[in-house]
């Protein structure tokens, strides 16, 4: 992965050159061959996750913990606990699956031993760092065959990251393993746009240098948000039709009651004018009809009830309205700042091609004034 650090240090891939100020979590380190290059980037924080016992011995005996330094003797996996490290006679390629198709490209790949090591999840490994969020930090990850699931389980801890170098398989090579085109998918989607491709790799790995686009993980949370806002008010219309539907059927309820005590009334008026029961029946035919009353009165009340929370209801749907349609406006509007942001960025790609060309010309000049030199 030298060549992708590397290429940090290019002006027109970094334009600082450098991670002043900033944090380099490694996971995966090994005995620590790339550490030159980790230091080149000028960090203000070396953290380096590895799980095998030998390779992080040897990584203390290098670290310097006075300039920030240090190892963390765990992996990082997609999910946290005791897990099984299958280490390999190529000890870059041990992870916690068995190799599948790798060992096409491989075929002398044998497992030497397993190791039981501790495991935390990208969340878990991130959070005690407290990253802040206006410095450049940078993530390596080489976890073989757990890549792209380590991503997948922690898309919310990468946003703590402006740099991700990526080593992944062109396709998976290990059980459970997430190829290279997947992962490449996830990144875009979560606001992060592929800087380096390091065309030198031999197959079937990719080794790649991702940098988070600030202005597209804002629209992707508007737009997140607007779609949580669309479902909510989904809700809202779906809980509105289910209280119009209980409003008739109290009308229709007191409707049956009003009619019922109008029957009673009736009925009591044919009862006191015919004379013809006991007084006992009268009042027992007042207290049936004062009953009656009381279930109308109480019907009446549950209506204006339910009427008043239908029209509160109404109100807050047309304010989620009004919101959806301010933040559509919004995301349309940083949609456009992104465009203009991208074409400004092929612009500079094309100055830089063009630098290029011209160095390679004055290249080819001073060649030929040595060679001419050299004749003379």
């Amino acid at each position: 992965m030298r060549a992708t650090l590397r290429s940090l240090l290019d002006p027109a891939v970094n334009p600082q050159g450098t991670l002043n100020g900033g944090t380099i979590m490694v996971v995966g380190g090994g005995a620590g061959a790339d550490l030159p290059h980790w230091r080149a980037l000028r960090a203000a924080r070396l953290v380096v996750w590895e799980p095998q016992p030998n390779f992080a011995a040897a990584l203390q005996r290098n670290l310097n913990s006075d300039e920030g330094e240090s190892v963390v003797i765990a992996a990082v996996a997609p999910q946290a606990g005791e897990l099984t490290l299958r280490v390999l006679n190529n000890p870059r390629e041990s992870g916690l699956q068995p190799p599948a198709r790798l060992l096409d490209y491989q075929p002398r790949l044998s497992c030497v031993c397993d190791l039981t090591v501790p495991a935390q999840t990208l969340t878990q490994a991130v959070e005690p760092l407290q990253l802040a969020h206006d410095m450049p930090h940078l993530l390596v990850l080489d976890a073989p065959g757990q890549a792209g699931a380590i991503l997948q389980s922690g898309t919310a801890a990468l946003q703590n990251f402006t740099w991700l170098a990526l080593r992944v398989g062109s396709q998976a090579l290990y059980e459970e393993d997430i190829p290279s085109d997947e992962v490449c998918d996830l990144l875009q989607r979560a606001g992060f746009e592929l800087v380096a491709d390091d065309l030198d790799v031999l197959p079937p790995h990719r080794e790649m240098l991702w940098r988070r686009n600030s202005l597209k993980v804002e629209v992707l949370q508007w737009q997140r948000q607007h779609d949580a806002a669309v479902a909510e008010l989904a809700e809202v219309r779906a809980e509105l039709l289910l209280k119009n539907t209980e409003v008739v059927q109290l009308s229709t309820q007191a409707t049956a009651l009003l009619q019922e005590n109008q029957q009673c009334q009736s009925e009591l008026q044919i009862t006191t004018s015919a004379h013809q029961v006991s007084e006992d029946a009268r009042q027992a035919a007042v207290d049936l009809a004062a009953a009656r009353e009381g279930q109308l009165n109480s019907a009446q009340a549950a209506l204006a009830v339910h009427q008043a929370e239908l029209a509160q209801q109404a109100a807050e749907l047309a304010r989620w309205r009004a919101l959806t349609e301010q933040q559509q406006h919004q995301i349309d509007a940083m949609v456009q700042e992104q465009a203009a942001a991208e074409h400004s960025a092929a612009e500079r790609l094309a100055q830089i091609d063009a630098l290029g060309e011209d160095k390679a010309q004055l290249t080819a000049a001073r060649d030929e004034q040595i060679a001419l030199a050299a004749e003379q």
